[in-house]
């Protein structure tokens, strides 16, 4: 059903049409076939009104302009790399990216619609997005309510922040791992 959905989204696939993992030759296509299944599950879910997680990343009022960036980012790529210096850089001049019930867009993947659906196993997210779908797809009803993606939104956001503050990785339930 994804891949139906992916190619009836009109992103294309960087399988050439063939959308199975097994073809996948280098992890740069392999994030290209799953920023596009995001993309186009995200661009479904919004054309049908299914209230869905949306991965937002909105640029902060003083982000740079695009060809800026990336033309600083290629720059700053030139001399050694120092990854956390580039990351720095990054989430100071767009500010980081979050859950809503509102597609507001991805300014990082310039996309209007982004959602997270991927990694059901790994992303609670990721599962919230894919039974919301499933539900509208079999016609049943959806297991979340919107107040129910808000509260699921602002939990998911706050362990995100957590985090990133205490520099480690957190489970859902806000347990370190």
């Amino acid at each position: 059903a994804l891949r139906r959905i992916i190619e009836a989204s009109g992103h294309m696939s960087p399988f050439g049409g063939d959308a199975s993992v097994k073809n996948v030759r280098h992890a740069g296509k392999y994030m290209e076939a799953v920023d596009a299944a995001n993309a186009a599950l995200a661009g479904f879910a919004q054309s049908r009104d299914i209230p869905i997680l949306y991965r937002n990343h909105e640029p902060l009022g003083t982000s740079p302009d695009r060809e800026a960036l990336l033309a600083a980012l290629a720059e700053a790529l030139l001399g050694p790399v120092d990854v956390a210096t580039i990351r720095q850089y990054v989430h100071t001049a767009l500010g980081r990216a979050c859950y809503s019930t509102e597609p507001k867009g991805h300014y990082g993947l310039n996309l209007s619609a982004y959602t997270h659906a991927t990694s059901p196993i790994r992303r609670f997210a990721d599962l919230v997005t894919q039974r919301q779908v499933l539900a509208t797809i079999e016609g049943t009803p959806l297991t979340y309510t919107t107040a129910d993606l808000v509260e699921i939104a602002t939990h998911l956001n706050a362990v995100v922040e957590a985090e990133r503050e205490q520099g480690e990785e957190i489970s859902a339930e806000g347990v370190p791992l």
